[in-house]
């Protein structure tokens, strides 16, 4: 996880300023799901440098966002605003910093590609979760990870760097979810404009 963690650090002072269809077309899932969010406390999972932090804290009563990146959390801090809102420095793949049964709705958005063992998200999220709780997904489509797409930028070198990642199926998300006591409620394809294939998977779980 150091290789990751400092890829990320990296990116961290260009990752807004880039061009990213994949960041953006997450934006647009949550704007398909705005009601989950009214009134909920949220937890946000691999919240960057906070761009979709800002549009959660617009509708929630409280969103917690976590990152593994210092350095994302860096540009976050600076840029989201609000007493209900707080972000905190948290690897995924450890126990997680919340108690049980204490948020209304999960959200991860292009991070568990990173995750190697999904079960253990699940089962920290299922954890975390009030009952009748939501956990949405917004992940790259296994489809274009079968072709060996991922998350990538460009360095200051105008060098392409990938980011190491897990691909995960549809069917992988599901049973890592329903294995932890989820049940499935939906799932649909995304695509940016000029996309021929799908660019993103999203899922939606309740406990």
């Amino acid at each position: 996880m150091d290789d990751l963690n400092n890829a990320y650090d990296v990116w961290a002072t260009k990752y807004d300023q880039q061009e990213n269809k994949t960041r953006d077309l997450g934006e647009q899932v949550l704007e398909e799901y705005e009601d989950l969010f009214e009134d909920a406390v949220v937890l946000e999972c691999g919240c960057g440098t906070g761009n979709k932090t800002q549009w959660i804290a617009k509708r929630c009563l409280k969103v917690v966002g976590v990152d593994f990146s210092e350095k994302m959390l860096e540009v976050a801090q600076a840029k989201v605003e609000g007493d209900h809102v707080v972000l905190l420095q948290q690897d995924l793949n450890d126990e997680w910093m919340v108690e049980n049964e204490v948020v209304d709705v999960i959200v991860f958005n292009l991070v568990l590609e990173h995750i190697d063992n999904i079960k253990h998200v699940f089962k920290e999220a299922h954890r975390a979760l009030k009952d009748g709780g939501g956990l949405l997904l917004a992940e790259y489509h296994p489809d274009r990870q079968a072709m060996g797409k991922g998350a990538s930028y460009t360095n200051d070198a105008g060098e392409e760097v990938n980011l190491p990642c897990y691909p995960h199926s549809e069917d992988d998300f599901a049973k890592a979810a329903e294995g932890v006591g989820f049940e499935f409620v939906e799932l649909n394809d995304w695509k940016a404009e000029g996309d021929d294939e799908p660019r993103l998977l999203s899922m939606l779980f309740v406990k």
